[in-house]
């Protein structure tokens, strides 16, 4: 493997890492947000650089489960049962739930949408 393609891979994982970080303590729920200022205090404003979505919510999810385990365990039990409330309102239209709190790693200012569907 070439030294610049290791370098570039290893600048990936450190601004998805640092952009995992951001998200997790300081409660940002924009992926690009994120990214962008990770990058920037890491010296790497190649956009090349930028790793994929995916690849901070794997280090999200890390993150969350060395840092904050059981918070993070109530937190999300308490918004999906927040959500289940409002999707049993919304029942006729067919709700369901995506993002963050779906997926495990959404925290109490987390944005998440609850979609329903009328046939």
């Amino acid at each position: 493997m070439p030294k610049e393609s290791k370098f570039k891979q290893q600048m990936r994982a450190r601004i998805a890492a640092a952009a995992a970080r951001m998200m997790a303590e300081d409660g940002l729920d924009d992926f690009a947000l994120a990214k962008r200022k990770a990058a920037r205090q890491l010296g790497a404003e190649d956009t090349q650089w930028l790793p994929k979505n995916e690849e901070i919510e794997v280090e999200l999810r890390a993150y969350q489960s060395l840092y904050q385990g059981e918070e993070q365990r109530e937190r999300i039990h308490y918004l999906r049962e927040r959500a289940l409330e409002a999707m049993r309102l919304l029942e006729r239209f067919r709700p369901y739930l995506a993002g963050a709190v779906a997926k495990g790693h959404g925290w109490a200012i987390q944005r998440d949408r609850l979609a329903a569907v009328h046939r």
